[in-house]
């Protein structure tokens, strides 16, 4: 009766630690499900956002609609954002908690690939969203460019750039001087992207900053998960060795021995000899007496 309590208690408890530990697994599984469905989420917001600039660079003018279009796209993009950081950061503190518990090698190589495929997802939306704001950037660059050129005034690109530079409209009309009405109407547009490309910057920096901040953090996590995987092949490396070590000492310790009992034996054959020897002549001696 003893006995058979016994193992249903280490049964049951057998039981509970795997559930834990699948429990475990399953909520970092979630931790991981839910970032990338939000980055899902986050790259449409960002394809969004670059196909409003290109309606808006190809429009002849902006309506203010257009502009609350862009900036509903931007929004939905910070609040995406602002939904992926703490989940990230829950996944690196999970990844944290595996270290301090030593998690098993299997555990770790699971979630550390895990972990590279939601940096790499996460590494191409940065880099989809900085190339499309500067190529929006370029091309209303170019813009400014050409209806400074119907105003009448040749600028290099180095200047327009320096003009888009300036935090205020106003250096358009401090630096052109339009006579006609054409000249006018092309400044007048100049201005108009100027003074969008302000808003959208101002829009854009926190975004940027957001950013710049997920991408510290993947990457750092992604540095730490390497770390981790580095100590665990590290500690594969030594244990093998450490088991080659073992295995050599043991064919050393088994050929010492071997080498002893021949010694062994050898002497016994040289003290069997030796007494056959001196049997042999004392019955030779013996005779001749």
């Amino acid at each position: 009766m003893v006995k058979d309590r016994l193992a249903e208690f280490q049964t049951r408890v057998r039981d509970d630690f795997e559930d834990v530990e699948l429990g475990r697994i399953d909520h970092f599984e979630r931790r991981i499900d839910d970032a990338f469905a939000v980055i899902e989420v986050l790259s449409n917001d960002v394809d969004n956002l670059k196909r409003k600039q290109q309606q808006i660079l190809s429009l002849p003018i902006v309506e203010p609609r257009h502009k609350n279009e862009l900036e509903s796209a931007i929004s939905a993009i910070r609040e995406k954002t602002r939904q992926l950081r703490p989940r990230v950061q829950e996944i690196e503190d999970e990844m944290m908690q595996m270290m301090r518990n030593n998690a098993s090698e299997t555990q770790l190589r699971i979630k550390r690939n895990q972990v590279e495929m939601l940096r790499r997802k996460m590494h191409s939306i940065i880099s989809s969203f900085n190339d499309s704001q500067v190529e929006y950037r370029e091309r209303v660059s170019k813009r400014v460019k050409r209806s400074l050129e119907l105003a009448g005034e040749r600028m290099n690109e180095e200047e327009v750039d320096r003009m888009l530079a300036s935090h205020s409209s106003q250096v358009f009309y401090r630096e052109v001087n339009p006579l006609s009405v054409a000249g006018r109407i092309a400044l007048e547009d100049a201005t108009a992207r100027h003074e969008e490309l302000l808003e959208l910057e101002r829009s854009l920096s926190l975004l940027q900053e957001m950013f710049q901040d997920m991408h510290d953090l993947v990457h750092s996590q992604g540095e730490m998960v390497d770390n981790i995987d580095k100590n665990v092949e590290e500690t594969v490396v030594q244990t093998e060795q450490a088991k080659t070590n073992i295995k050599q000492a043991v064919v050393y310790k088994q050929a010492a021995t071997r080498k002893k009992i021949m010694c062994i034996l050898l002497i016994v054959c040289l003290i069997l000899i030796l007494i056959a020897v001196a049997i042999v002549l004392g019955v030779v001696l013996s005779g001749k007496k």
